[in-house]
Protein backbone atom coordinates (compact mmCIF):
# COMPACT_ATOMS: atom_id res chain seq x y z
CA UNK A 1 0.00 0.00 0.00
CA UNK A 2 1.20 3.49 -0.63
CA UNK A 3 0.35 7.22 0.48
CA UNK A 4 -1.85 7.67 -3.11
CA UNK A 5 -3.53 4.56 -1.80
CA UNK A 6 -4.54 6.72 1.36
CA UNK A 7 -5.28 9.64 -0.83
CA UNK A 8 -7.42 8.80 -2.71
CA UNK A 9 -9.73 6.68 -0.11
CA UNK A 10 -9.73 9.60 2.40
CA UNK A 11 -10.66 11.45 -1.06
CA UNK A 12 -14.00 8.39 -1.29
CA UNK A 13 -14.97 8.83 2.24
CA UNK A 14 -15.01 13.21 1.85
CA UNK A 15 -16.83 13.00 -1.41
CA UNK A 16 -19.14 9.68 0.42
CA UNK A 17 -18.81 8.73 -3.71
CA UNK A 18 -16.41 6.69 -6.52
CA UNK A 19 -17.61 9.76 -9.02
CA UNK A 20 -16.93 12.61 -6.53
CA UNK A 21 -13.42 11.42 -5.61
CA UNK A 22 -12.40 10.74 -9.42
CA UNK A 23 -13.80 14.56 -10.36
CA UNK A 24 -12.11 15.79 -7.31
CA UNK A 25 -8.71 14.01 -8.14
CA UNK A 26 -9.09 14.46 -11.68
CA UNK A 27 -8.66 10.60 -11.97
CA UNK A 28 -10.60 7.60 -14.23
CA UNK A 29 -13.68 6.36 -12.09
CA UNK A 30 -11.96 2.81 -12.68
CA UNK A 31 -9.33 4.05 -11.34
CA UNK A 32 -10.05 5.36 -7.87
CA UNK A 33 -12.40 1.99 -7.92
CA UNK A 34 -9.50 -0.20 -8.26
CA UNK A 35 -7.61 1.74 -5.81
CA UNK A 36 -11.10 1.07 -2.91
CA UNK A 37 -10.69 -3.00 -4.12
CA UNK A 38 -6.63 -3.05 -3.71
CA UNK A 39 -7.35 -1.48 -0.20
CA UNK A 40 -10.07 -4.06 0.74
CA UNK A 41 -8.03 -6.88 -0.63
CA UNK A 42 -5.17 -5.98 1.46
CA UNK A 43 -6.76 -5.49 4.93
CA UNK A 44 -9.31 -8.09 4.15
CA UNK A 45 -12.58 -5.65 5.29
CA UNK A 46 -15.30 -4.47 3.12
CA UNK A 47 -14.35 -0.72 3.85
CA UNK A 48 -17.49 0.47 1.98
CA UNK A 49 -21.22 -0.90 1.78
CA UNK A 50 -22.81 -0.01 -1.66
CA UNK A 51 -26.47 0.30 -1.04
CA UNK A 52 -28.75 2.12 -4.10
CA UNK A 53 -25.59 3.45 -5.58
CA UNK A 54 -24.83 5.16 -2.76
CA UNK A 55 -21.54 4.12 -0.59
CA UNK A 56 -21.40 4.05 3.41
CA UNK A 57 -18.29 3.99 5.10
CA UNK A 58 -18.01 0.75 7.45
CA UNK A 59 -16.18 0.26 10.56
CA UNK A 60 -13.24 -0.56 9.31
CA UNK A 61 -13.35 1.98 7.19
CA UNK A 62 -13.87 4.78 9.83
CA UNK A 63 -10.88 2.92 11.16
CA UNK A 64 -8.89 3.31 8.27
CA UNK A 65 -9.49 6.54 7.66
CA UNK A 66 -8.47 7.81 10.97
CA UNK A 67 -4.96 6.63 10.15
CA UNK A 68 -5.27 7.96 6.69
CA UNK A 69 -5.91 11.43 7.72
CA UNK A 70 -2.75 11.08 10.59
CA UNK A 71 -0.05 9.68 7.71
CA UNK A 72 -1.25 12.15 5.16
CA UNK A 73 -1.60 14.95 7.70
CA UNK A 74 2.04 13.91 9.13
CA UNK A 75 3.25 13.61 4.95
CA UNK A 76 2.01 17.30 4.36
CA UNK A 77 3.75 18.55 7.39
CA UNK A 78 7.25 16.42 6.67
CA UNK A 79 6.82 18.32 3.22
CA UNK A 80 6.45 21.97 4.54
CA UNK A 81 9.18 21.71 7.54
CA UNK A 82 11.90 19.90 5.29
CA UNK A 83 11.29 21.86 2.12
CA UNK A 84 10.86 25.06 3.46
CA UNK A 85 11.56 25.52 7.33
CA UNK A 86 10.97 28.88 7.46
CA UNK A 87 7.87 28.34 6.26
CA UNK A 88 4.68 29.56 8.36
CA UNK A 89 3.56 26.76 10.16
CA UNK A 90 -0.07 25.73 11.64
CA UNK A 91 -1.88 24.60 14.70
CA UNK A 92 -5.31 23.80 14.78
CA UNK A 93 -6.75 24.07 18.11
CA UNK A 94 -10.04 22.55 19.68
CA UNK A 95 -11.31 23.83 23.07
CA UNK A 96 -14.19 22.81 25.22
CA UNK A 97 -16.62 26.17 25.73
CA UNK A 98 -15.06 26.66 29.48
CA UNK A 99 -11.28 26.77 28.39
CA UNK A 100 -12.52 28.80 24.91
CA UNK A 101 -14.83 31.36 26.95
CA UNK A 102 -12.29 31.58 29.48
CA UNK A 103 -8.18 30.80 28.87
CA UNK A 104 -8.26 30.41 25.14
CA UNK A 105 -8.20 33.61 24.06
CA UNK A 106 -5.65 34.73 26.61
CA UNK A 107 -3.35 32.09 25.61
CA UNK A 108 -3.87 32.45 21.65
CA UNK A 109 -2.96 36.16 22.28
CA UNK A 110 0.52 35.02 24.10
CA UNK A 111 1.46 32.33 21.53
CA UNK A 112 1.39 34.66 18.91
CA UNK A 113 3.45 37.18 20.02
CA UNK A 114 5.94 34.81 20.51
CA UNK A 115 5.44 32.87 17.82
CA UNK A 116 4.24 35.05 14.89
CA UNK A 117 4.88 32.75 12.06
CA UNK A 118 2.56 30.28 13.42
CA UNK A 119 -0.67 30.55 11.92
CA UNK A 120 -3.22 29.36 14.95
CA UNK A 121 -6.83 28.54 14.27
CA UNK A 122 -9.47 27.25 16.89
CA UNK A 123 -12.71 25.90 17.46
CA UNK A 124 -15.00 25.86 20.73
CA UNK A 125 -17.43 22.78 20.83
CA UNK A 126 -18.09 20.88 23.71
CA UNK A 127 -16.19 18.05 25.13
CA UNK A 128 -17.93 15.55 23.06
CA UNK A 129 -17.86 17.17 19.59
CA UNK A 130 -13.57 18.24 20.36
CA UNK A 131 -13.13 14.53 20.44
CA UNK A 132 -14.73 13.56 17.43
CA UNK A 133 -12.78 16.04 15.03
CA UNK A 134 -9.59 14.97 16.87
CA UNK A 135 -10.62 11.75 15.98
CA UNK A 136 -11.23 12.72 12.49
CA UNK A 137 -7.85 15.00 12.35
CA UNK A 138 -9.62 17.99 11.64
CA UNK A 139 -7.65 19.00 14.57
CA UNK A 140 -4.11 18.89 16.10
CA UNK A 141 -5.01 19.07 20.23
CA UNK A 142 -7.88 19.52 21.98
CA UNK A 143 -8.37 20.93 25.33
CA UNK A 144 -11.19 19.65 27.24
CA UNK A 145 -12.81 18.98 30.62
CA UNK A 146 -13.84 15.44 29.71
CA UNK A 147 -12.39 12.67 28.23
CA UNK A 148 -13.47 9.09 26.98
CA UNK A 149 -11.76 6.34 27.35
CA UNK A 150 -10.14 5.27 23.88
CA UNK A 151 -7.01 3.47 22.79
CA UNK A 152 -6.61 6.40 20.30
CA UNK A 153 -5.96 9.29 22.43
CA UNK A 154 -2.96 10.48 24.82
CA UNK A 155 -3.97 13.19 27.47
CA UNK A 156 -2.31 15.27 29.93
CA UNK A 157 -3.48 17.13 32.77
CA UNK A 158 -3.55 20.81 32.48
CA UNK A 159 -4.75 21.76 35.53
CA UNK A 160 -7.66 21.17 38.16
CA UNK A 161 -9.89 23.86 39.29
CA UNK A 162 -13.13 24.03 41.72
CA UNK A 163 -16.34 24.99 40.57
CA UNK A 164 -18.59 26.76 42.84
CA UNK A 165 -21.87 26.11 43.60
CA UNK A 166 -24.03 29.84 43.11
CA UNK A 167 -27.30 31.67 42.90
CA UNK A 168 -28.54 35.23 43.05
CA UNK A 169 -28.38 36.47 46.55
CA UNK A 170 -31.17 35.77 48.89
CA UNK A 171 -32.08 32.95 46.50
CA UNK A 172 -32.00 30.68 49.34
CA UNK A 173 -32.28 30.78 52.79
CA UNK A 174 -28.30 30.55 54.22
CA UNK A 175 -25.61 29.79 52.98
CA UNK A 176 -24.79 25.97 53.33
CA UNK A 177 -26.88 22.88 51.24
CA UNK A 178 -26.29 19.22 51.54
CA UNK A 179 -26.06 17.08 48.34
CA UNK A 180 -29.45 15.80 48.78
CA UNK A 181 -30.81 19.44 49.29
CA UNK A 182 -28.56 20.39 46.44
CA UNK A 183 -30.41 17.66 44.40
CA UNK A 184 -34.00 18.75 45.50
CA UNK A 185 -33.18 22.27 43.98
CA UNK A 186 -34.29 23.86 40.55
CA UNK A 187 -30.73 22.90 39.26
CA UNK A 188 -29.25 25.41 35.73
CA UNK A 189 -26.80 22.70 34.39
CA UNK A 190 -24.47 22.81 31.00
CA UNK A 191 -25.85 20.06 28.57
CA UNK A 192 -24.74 16.72 28.27
CA UNK A 193 -21.53 15.99 26.96
CA UNK A 194 -19.93 18.44 28.61
CA UNK A 195 -17.05 18.16 30.89
CA UNK A 196 -18.27 20.31 33.38
CA UNK A 197 -22.04 18.68 33.54
CA UNK A 198 -20.24 14.62 34.08
CA UNK A 199 -18.13 16.38 36.84
CA UNK A 200 -21.58 17.78 38.21
CA UNK A 201 -23.22 14.56 37.50
CA UNK A 202 -20.58 12.53 39.42
CA UNK A 203 -20.76 13.88 42.37
CA UNK A 204 -25.06 13.14 42.57
CA UNK A 205 -23.83 9.97 41.25
CA UNK A 206 -21.82 8.80 44.10
CA UNK A 207 -24.72 10.40 46.37
CA UNK A 208 -27.43 8.24 45.30
CA UNK A 209 -29.41 10.86 43.32
CA UNK A 210 -30.12 12.00 39.78
CA UNK A 211 -31.19 15.38 38.81
CA UNK A 212 -32.85 16.80 36.44
CA UNK A 213 -32.45 20.53 35.63
CA UNK A 214 -34.44 23.13 34.66
CA UNK A 215 -32.41 24.54 32.27
CA UNK A 216 -29.95 22.57 30.45
CA UNK A 217 -27.14 25.11 28.05
CA UNK A 218 -24.21 24.75 25.66
CA UNK A 219 -23.50 28.67 27.06
CA UNK A 220 -22.00 29.68 30.52
CA UNK A 221 -23.45 32.92 30.29
CA UNK A 222 -27.05 32.05 29.50
CA UNK A 223 -26.84 29.82 33.10
CA UNK A 224 -25.42 32.62 34.95
CA UNK A 225 -27.78 34.74 33.51
CA UNK A 226 -30.74 33.13 34.61
CA UNK A 227 -28.77 32.23 37.67
CA UNK A 228 -28.61 36.11 38.44
CA UNK A 229 -32.54 36.13 37.91
CA UNK A 230 -33.45 33.96 40.59
CA UNK A 231 -34.47 31.17 38.27
CA UNK A 232 -32.07 28.29 40.14
CA UNK A 233 -28.59 27.02 41.30
CA UNK A 234 -25.85 26.85 38.74
CA UNK A 235 -22.65 25.24 38.83
CA UNK A 236 -19.57 26.18 37.01
CA UNK A 237 -16.35 26.98 36.47
CA UNK A 238 -14.77 29.53 38.87
CA UNK A 239 -13.11 31.57 35.83
CA UNK A 240 -16.11 31.33 34.00
CA UNK A 241 -17.74 33.70 37.36
CA UNK A 242 -15.13 35.67 38.68
CA UNK A 243 -16.50 38.88 37.39
CA UNK A 244 -19.91 38.08 39.11
CA UNK A 245 -18.41 37.12 42.47
CA UNK A 246 -16.60 40.28 42.78
CA UNK A 247 -19.33 42.15 41.75
CA UNK A 248 -21.71 40.24 43.98
CA UNK A 249 -24.46 39.55 41.61
CA UNK A 250 -24.16 35.56 42.61
CA UNK A 251 -23.17 34.33 45.75
CA UNK A 252 -21.75 31.33 46.45
CA UNK A 253 -23.04 28.16 48.85
CA UNK A 254 -20.89 26.26 50.60
CA UNK A 255 -22.03 21.58 50.09
CA UNK A 256 -21.67 20.68 53.31
CA UNK A 257 -20.91 16.85 52.17
CA UNK A 258 -19.30 17.01 48.45
CA UNK A 259 -16.34 19.41 46.50
CA UNK A 260 -17.20 20.25 42.94
CA UNK A 261 -14.07 19.67 41.16
CA UNK A 262 -12.99 18.74 37.28
CA UNK A 263 -10.01 18.57 35.67
CA UNK A 264 -8.59 20.33 32.39
CA UNK A 265 -6.74 18.17 29.23
CA UNK A 266 -4.64 18.34 26.80
CA UNK A 267 -5.53 15.42 24.49
CA UNK A 268 -4.19 14.57 21.21
CA UNK A 269 -4.54 11.02 18.87
CA UNK A 270 -2.01 8.58 19.55
CA UNK A 271 -0.46 8.34 16.00
CA UNK A 272 0.07 11.90 15.82
CA UNK A 273 3.44 13.68 15.56
CA UNK A 274 3.80 16.03 18.16
CA UNK A 275 5.73 18.77 16.65
CA UNK A 276 7.21 21.26 18.28
CA UNK A 277 4.46 23.93 17.52
CA UNK A 278 2.36 21.69 19.63
CA UNK A 279 4.82 21.44 22.59
CA UNK A 280 4.89 25.28 22.55
CA UNK A 281 1.27 26.46 22.94
CA UNK A 282 0.69 23.20 24.79
CA UNK A 283 3.45 24.80 27.26
CA UNK A 284 1.57 28.44 27.85
CA UNK A 285 -0.55 26.76 30.06
CA UNK A 286 1.90 25.77 32.40
CA UNK A 287 1.25 29.37 33.83
CA UNK A 288 -2.08 28.75 35.11
CA UNK A 289 -3.50 27.14 38.02
CA UNK A 290 -6.01 27.65 40.23
CA UNK A 291 -4.01 29.49 43.08
CA UNK A 292 -2.77 32.15 40.05
CA UNK A 293 -5.07 31.90 37.34
CA UNK A 294 -3.08 34.70 35.28
CA UNK A 295 -0.23 35.09 34.01
CA UNK A 296 2.60 34.96 36.15
CA UNK A 297 4.89 38.07 35.74
CA UNK A 298 8.74 37.80 34.72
Amino acid sequence: MTLRHLQIFAAVCKENSITGAADRLNMAQPSVSLVVRELEYFYGVKLFERMNRRLYITDAGSRLLGYADTIISQFNESVNTLKDSDALSSLRVGANVTIGETLLPGVIKEYRELYPKVNVTAIIENSKQIESLLLKNDIDLALVDNISVSPYFISRVLFRESMPVLCAPGYIAGEKLTVEELAACRLLLREQGSGTRQSVDQIFDMAGYTVSPVLESISSAALINAAKLGLGITVLSRRAVRRELAEGSLTEIEVEDAEFLRNHFVVYHKSKLVTLVMKNFIGMFGIFNEQNPEKKKE
